[in-house]
């Protein structure tokens, strides 16, 4: 059964100037608790700065929209989450204080009065930021108690998921390259081509060393690690260089290669081979997999028993 609510028209005094009074909007009731406008504008802007950092353009836009169409959805069942919370007492104070003295801490803050200061710049008061840390652990505590402690992995299952999706383990060819690099800048093309033959000759024929010779004469900002590109895999190579080194073995040195930005020499270090990861290395990412997928799986269930019980209005919605 529901649990009782009696909600009619919800107006939150905000402040009075002279005789008019200012209300905030509704736009969700979940039990006994309101979900303001301003909690939602809030909310949704939070959610773009945040994906603002890591996307721009149309894919943020994209990722906005998609972020927006579930905003008040999620709002709601975070409400629920902390209510039921809020019903088991968790005493999450002394972590609260851990958090605050960590923040001090690596931020060099001395005094009580700058981490005010500093919780300000984040539009919070030492009592706001409290009462924020105590919702997030306390539902925290909440989920790994009724739901991540209950989890259970067998290897069995971590061994079938490794046997169906063997393509997930796959590791692409890589190869190792090292670099020589003749820049047009401050010499003519053909200037820049003579003199990568002529270094071509020095560690191929002439038996001299790569690496040495790279952090002696080449223009390329990889002179530094004596030519040393790394691990790439095949698939990242552009295509004239790919085409390059194709056929060569680990030890070879490629003809030179040239275009309007200068004369290349390209030596290939190391190959790796297409192979299939270990499941021994890679077991216990699959079990937290498996785990992500259960709890996201499970959460979801523990969200609707709680919504049965539960008195939930959105705004725009006839009231139940």
């Amino acid at each position: 059964m529901k649990k009782s609510v009696f909600v009619m028209v919800i107006l939150l005094p905000v402040f009075a100037w002279g005789e008019e009074k200012i209300v905030e909007e509704i736009v969700a009731v979940v039990n006994n608790q309101a979900i303001t406008k301003s909690d939602f504008l809030e909310t949704k802007n939070t959610i773009y700065r945040a994906l603002a950092t890591r996307y721009s353009g149309e894919e943020l836009q994209k990722k906005f929209e998609e972020a927006q169409s579930t905003l008040l959805d999620n709002m709601i069942e975070d409400k629920l989450l902390i209510q039921e919370a809020k019903l088991r007492n968790f005493d999450v104070e002394s972590e609260i204080d851990a958090g605050l003295e960590r923040v001090k801490k690596e931020n060099n803050i001395k005094t009580d009065e700058a981490l005010n200061q500093a919780l300000a710049t984040e539009g919070f008061t030492p009592e706001s930021y409290r009462l924020f840390a105590r919702e997030r652990l306390i539902k925290g505590r909440l989920i790994s108690q009724e739901i991540e402690g209950k989890i259970e992995i067998s290897e069995d299952e971590v061994r079938n998921y490794y046997s169906s999706h063997l393509q997930e383990f796959e590791i692409k060819p890589k190869v190792r390259l090292c670099e020589i690099i003749f820049s047009v800048e401050g010499r003519t093309p053909e200037e820049a081509t003579r003199l990568a033959n002529e270094t071509l000759t020095r560690v191929t024929t002439g038996g001299e060393d790569f690496g040495t010779v790279a952090g002696s004469v080449s223009d390329a900002p990889s002179k530094s690690q004596k030519g040393d590109l790394g691990w790439i895999e095949e698939t990242d190579l552009a295509a004239d260089l790919k085409q390059t080194i194709t056929d060569l073995p680990a030890g070879a040195v490629a003809p030179v290669m040239t275009n309007d930005k200068g004369s290349r020499i390209i030596k290939v270090e190391e190959r790796q081979a297409a192979t299939t990861a270990k499941f021994d290395d890679v077991k216990g990412q699959i079990d937290e997999k498996l785990r992500n997928d259960q709890r996201d799986k499970d959460i979801k269930v523990y969200i609707d028993n709680l919504k049965k019980d539960s008195y939930i209005y959105k705004s725009g919605e006839s009231k139940k």
